[in-house]
This record gives structure tokens, C-alpha cells and sequence, in this order.
């Protein structure tokens, strides 16, 4: 477990269970966080069921955990950006479950290694991880630790592309600019900065909440600022926020968001600036109109008269 393998800085809790639904229970919480949905955001409250590519946002010093029915847990750190899916779901060249910014706990919830777990980031991706992993990135690098089990870890970026097969223990840092690297221990820099509750393993809480009624605190309309983060994401993930959000392109705030910056988003120009349509087709009776014959500018003589003199 995370506590024994560097037992000087963090310190032990209980055993690690979970369950979950299919979509994912918020099952503890701490601290403010909140989820868009749609085109609708929602404040994140115990017991809350998330639905898949929900994508929550915790507050500065907030903590999240999200059970699933078959054991699975996903445990997302302060101020982190991350769409929730289950940790075996896959998206085309990609996990399911993204981090765009941020510190999240995986666990496939097999200690037999039987189910494997996956999470992905803009430079880096973890997957076929039979215990639990540890991940903290800020979108142009990331580190990685694996607390228990296996995985395999990639360096997604193109000019660094290298593939890692970790150990219970090792650990994988990136840095913007150089290639990453593999230890077989985590620096203390990265366990002095791990989230507190990563620190603990902590009971499962899905039983007790999988029948509690939601309450969803609606907060309105997304806004720009709840989603810039995602429309600035990396090509091609953020693509397929262009449909959820289009309308709101109608908004005069949230277009202005758009348009300030869409060198960043350049898939939204052709809903922002649409080209003009095309001209209408010739209807069925404009080409059954006979055309006038042309005027003819020489004036015909008419037979025997002889031309008018001037």
C-alpha cells in the first residue's frame, strides 16, 4: 500500500474497499466542488450519481471520491479538472477517465489483478493497472506512482513518446521539456505535495448511499469560465464539446468568451462565423420559361423600299 512504501511521510489509515454504480457514486466529500452536465452545472453533494463524461471540478482544498458497483474507485485532489468515466473505459486513443489538470487515485478494486484500470492525461496515460495508481498532472507534464499492482505507463507527447512497465513502488515524473523518467521510488517532492486523504485508504461508502436520494443543486447555465478549461483542452479531446455546447454560442458573454481567444478553439469559428449559404437552385418553372430571343440592333429592310436617306 501507498503508507508502507513511504511510511516516513504518510501516514496509515484502514484497509482500501469500494463499489460503486455503473455511472459512479460521489461517496465522500470534502470541501466545494462542482459538476457540468450538459449544458448545466451542479454543485457536488454526498451521494450525488454521476453520469458518464460528467466533468467535475474540485475547489482549492476539496477532495471527491467516486465509487463504482464493481469495485472500481476514483479519488480526485484539490483544485482538478477530470471527466468521470469508469477507470476500464476506453475512448478512441485514449482512457475514458481524463485528468486535464490535477491529482486523481485510481484503484481497479481487484486486489487479484482479474479487472485492469486505466486513466489518461494530455501527456501521459496509464493503463492495465491491476491495483492502484496515483496520478498528479498540470497538462504539460505529469508524475505517476504505482501504490500497488502493475501498469503500464506512456509518454504521450509526440516528440517524447516512450513506453514504462511499473512495479508496486516505482514511479514515473515528466517534465515539459525532457523525456520521462522511471524510479524505483517516489521523490519526496511528489510525497510531500500527495493529497491527504490519497494518504488513507478509506472505507467503502456505497451500500449505505446507493439508495439516499439526490439532491442536485442546480447552479444554471454553465458559463464560459465554468468550461474554458475544456474547449482550450488538447486536440482532438476537446472536439467533442462543440456539439454538448453550441448553443450556447448564443449567449452574448459566452460567445465573447469564444471569440476573444479562438485561436485556441479554432473549431468554433464555423459556428461563430458561418459561411454564407448557397444560393438558391433555379425552381422547375424558371426552366420551363422560355428565354426572349436577343434584340437584334440592325434595323431589317423591308423588300422593295429602299433605304430611308439622312
Amino acid at each position: 500500500m501507498f503508507r508502507s512504501a513511504i511510511a516516513a511521510v504518510l501516514l496509515g489509515g484502514t484497509t482500501l474497499a469500494a463499489a460503486a454504480d455503473a455511472g459512479g457514486i460521489a461517496t465522500i466529500i470534502e470541501g466545494k466542488s462542482s459538476v457540468v452536465r450538459d449544458r448545466s452545472r451542479f454543485d457536488v453533494t454526498e451521494g450525488l450519481q454521476l453520469a458518464g463524461d460528467d466533468l467535475l471540478h474540485t475547489g482549492d482544498g476539496a477532495f471527491v471520491r467516486v465509487e463504482f458497483d464493481d469495485g472500481a474507485t476514483v479519488e480526485i485532489g484539490p483544485s482538478t479538472l477530470v471527466q468521470v468515466n469508469h477507470p476500464a473505459a476506453h475512448k478512441a486513443g485514449c482512457a475514458a477517465l481524463y485528468v486535464l489538470s490535477g491529482w486523481i487515485k485510481v484503484a481497479s478494486g481487484r486486489p487479484d489483478g482479474s479487472k485492469k484500470s486505466a486513466v489518461c492525461a494530455p501527456s501521459v496515460q496509464v493503463s492495465e493497472a491491476t491495483g492502484t495508481v496515483v496520478l498528479q498532472t498540470d497538462g504539460s507534464a505529469a508524475s505517476v506512482y504505482v501504490e500497488d499492482g502493475k501498469a503500464q505507463v506512456a509518454d504521450r507527447r509526440p516528440r517524447f513518446t516512450k513506453g514504462f512497465a511499473l512495479k508496486r513502488g516505482n514511479y514515473v515524473a515528466q517534465t515539459p521539456d525532457r523525456p520521462a523518467t522511471q524510479f524505483e521510488h517516489p521523490v519526496q517532492a511528489f510525497v510531500q505535495a500527495v493529497p491527504r486523504l490519497f494518504r488513507d485508504a478509506l472505507p467503502s461508502r456505497y451500500a449505505q448511499l446507493q439508495r439516499k436520494p439526490q439532491v442536485l443543486r442546480n447552479s444554471g447555465n454553465i458559463l464560459y469560465a465554468d468550461v474554458q478549461p475544456w474547449i482550450d483542452s488538447p486536440s482532438p479531446f476537446r472536439l467533442q464539446f462543440v456539439p454538448k455546447w453550441r448553443l450556447r454560442a448564443d449567449d452574448p458573454a459566452f460567445r465573447a468568451g469564444l471569440e476573444r481567444e479562438l485561436w485556441r478553439h479554432p473549431e468554433w469559428d464555423p459556428i461563430l462565423h458561418p459561411p454564407p449559404p448557397p444560393p438558391d437552385p433555379p425552381s422547375a418553372g424558371d426552366a420551363e420559361r422560355p428565354v426572349p430571343a436577343p434584340q437584334n440592333v440592325t434595323t431589317l429592310q423591308e423588300p422593295g423600299r429602299a433605304p430611308a436617306s439622312h
